[in-house]
């Protein structure tokens, strides 16, 4: 069910939105940049344990999960 926000409410979830999505902006930057470094790695990760580019990826991911949760949370 959609959530309705008063003019007050909206402009308070988008003052938090909005560091969240630079967050999430850079990150995407980021992961676009490496792909494709790690990506070939990635693939072949599942037999037989992975590499540095894919590894280092992980905390990216991570960090994007939880702020995608975040401003899902909001609204």
């Amino acid at each position: 069910m959609p959530r309705h926000f008063t003019v007050e409410e909206a402009n308070a979830a988008l003052n938090e939105i909005r560091p969240l999505v630079e967050e999430i902006m850079r990150i995407h930057q980021v992961v676009i940049t490496r792909q494709p470094e790690a990506w070939p790695a990635i693939e072949r990760a599942a037999g037989n344990g992975g590499n540095r580019a894919a590894s280092e990826l992980v905390p990216e991911f991570e960090r994007l999960r939880r702020l995608v949760h975040r401003v899902q949370q909001l609204s």
